[in-house]
């Protein structure tokens, strides 16, 4: 962390901060948790036969914002 921080102060020799300052928030940075993200497989499958299947699904960039939406209707052996 030490050279990092040394590193730093020769590539951007006008930048104001201290050496001893910049070590103490990376400390500080690793006392932070981060959220666990987890990962769940989805899979389709598929609906009794002689039956359709609908699913959609939608997405949006901000509140307001632009906005998309899409589906699929399948039946028991996934055709469409």
């Amino acid at each position: 962390m030490a050279w990092l921080g040394w590193w730093l102060k020769a590539k951007f020799p006008h930048a104001n901060f201290a050496i001893t300052n910049f070590i103490l928030n990376i400390e500080d940075l690793s006392l932070l948790t981060l959220p666990k993200r987890s990962v769940k497989l989805v899979l389709w499958m598929p609906p009794p036969s002689d039956t359709w299947k609908i699913n959609v699904d939608g997405s949006s960039l901000g509140k307001p914002g632009p906005a998309g939406i899409g589906g699929a209707v399948r039946n028991s052996t996934g055709e469409e």
